[in-house]
């Protein structure tokens, strides 16, 4: 449904003079709030426990968490939060929205109050009567295998620019192969720390004339790519040939394996 972004006061706790205003992504697959390890620390949140989290290609991880206040406009409350040393997303989960009592509107993508949301709940009824019917009479029509792999390809594209790790993760496969164009390939653990570690970012990620070919749960995906890249400190400008090999996994599109040349 897209993303928005809300900022919050964050501080250790209810009385606490120490306070940061940060702004977070609201994303509908984040369930705890993200905060960077440098803000937590500065308001001296410390992490008390460690949790393991699944992610969509069934791989897990290790985070700590930690316990922080949350404040948005009148509505405020606890709720736990992933701590990350290293690393800048800043996201916005489902628990924080719930301790704050607020829920997002798939319609109007704004936040809300769970008491409006729960009186209206009749006219969300309504509305949903009304979708269901409307998409009947227009004979269930779905979106595509090959239009969701489009969008699903432009958001992963999107990511790296953002150096939005936890959806690379969600969209890549364990066995990932990122060939570049200079002959360097990453794994998946490799894509993810250099965007980390900032030994690479991207400021540009534009394709154009995308062909897929489909076979089953798997899909060659070519285009035209128009790339600005600092590696090293360095900036650079890159116009390739791509290729990307997707397959698909529990009704999933993850990125397998990536190959590029440069465009004549």
């Amino acid at each position: 449904m897209g993303i928005i972004n809300t900022m919050l006061s964050v501080k250790v706790d209810r009385k606490s003079d120490k306070v940061a205003e940060v702004n977070l992504m609201n994303e509908s697959s984040a369930v705890y709030s993200l905060v960077p390890g440098k803000i937590l620390d500065e308001l001296d949140i410390e992490p008390y426990k460690e949790m393991t989290f699944s992610l969509a290609d069934g791989s897990v991880l290790r985070r700590r968490v930690c316990s922080a206040y949350f404040e948005f406009e009148v509505d405020a409350g606890p709720a736990p939060v992933v701590y990350r040393k290293e690393g800048v997303e800043r996201l916005l989960g489902a628990t924080t929205l719930k301790c704050l009592g607020l829920v997002l509107n798939l319609f109007t993508r704004i936040l809300n109050p769970l008491r409006m949301l729960m009186a209206n709940l009749k006219t969300l009824k309504i509305l949903f009567i009304i979708l269901f019917l409307t998409t009947s009479i227009a004979g269930f029509a779905q979106p595509s295998d090959e239009v969701k792999l489009t969008s699903t390809v432009k958001e992963f594209h999107r990511a790296l620019v953002n150096k939005n790790t936890i959806s690379l993760n969600q969209q890549t496969d364990k066995a990932l192969s990122y060939g570049h164009s200079n002959g360097w390939v990453e794994t998946k653990a490799d894509l993810i720390r250099d965007l980390e570690t900032g030994y690479i970012s991207y400021q540009q990620f534009t394709e154009d004339s995308i062909n897929i070919l489909m076979n089953g749960t798997m899909a060659n995906v070519r285009f035209l790519a128009d790339i600005t890249a600092t590696q090293k400190g360095v900036i650079n400008s890159f116009h390739l040939r791509v290729l990307e090999v997707w397959v698909k996994k529990s009704n999933r599109w993850v990125l397998f394996a990536r190959q590029a040349v440069k465009a004549q």
